[in-house]
């Protein structure tokens, strides 16, 4: 059997799922309140959701062969460091290198909007010959994947499909990444719930 940890990085929670890659399905998972501490606090509570969701899912520590995070921002996916999450305030956090301290196996940071449009093209492959598109996601921010000719467009940077930061309102209200009237400042949950209340 093939078991690896997946970890979705948000600003409202941290969630880690137990995959059986062999049957494509999530054995359990869990989920923790992002901390507004960063650093080690931050890393800790990743620790945490994905401690849990082993412990639920019955399996041993030992048969995790690896573990996928999907995190908003930017990230050194080389070092396995957390550079710059906005929406959250978060930066150089080294999650990578925490998470081995309790599991030394291979860890991936991506993007997560780029982590939803690989699964969301993974699931539709077989059904349909969409190659190139363009996936938003909306949530405590917004972030964009996009697939072209079957393959992820990441920029030169690795930050090309930051969707939520292309300046909508010249001039606007100022985003969480510092610049004024990106989408993101007018169209995420967070700007629609200031807005409403």
């Amino acid at each position: 059997m093939s078991y690896y940890i997946g970890i979705d990085i948000g600003g409202m929670s941290i969630k880690a799922g137990v995959v059986d890659s062999e049957k494509a399905a999530i054995l359990a998972s869990r989920s923790v309140k992002t901390p507004q501490c960063g650093g080690d606090g931050f890393c800790d509570a990743c620790w945490e959701a994905v401690d849990a969701a082993i412990k639920a899912s019955g399996i041993s520590e030992k048969e995790i062969k690896g573990i996928g995070i999907g995190a908003p921002g930017i990230s050194d996916k080389e070092n396995g460091v957390l550079l710059y999450v906005g929406t959250i305030n978060y930066n150089n956090a080294r999650v990578r290198a925490k998470l081995q301290e309790h599991l030394n196996v291979p860890i991936l940071i991506e993007n997560d909007a780029n982590v939803a449009a690989i699964g969301e093209y993974f699931s539709r492959r077989k059904d349909n010959k969409m190659t190139c598109f363009i996936f938003l996601t909306i949530g405590t921010g917004v972030g964009g994947g996009v697939i072209i000719g079957d393959k992820l467009y990441v920029g030169s940077n690795g930050a090309g499909a930051e969707l939520g930061h292309i300046v909508t309102h010249k001039g606007g209200k100022v985003c969480d990444c510092g610049r004024s009237g990106c989408y993101e400042a007018y169209a995420s949950m967070t700007a629609l719930i200031r807005n409403a209340n």
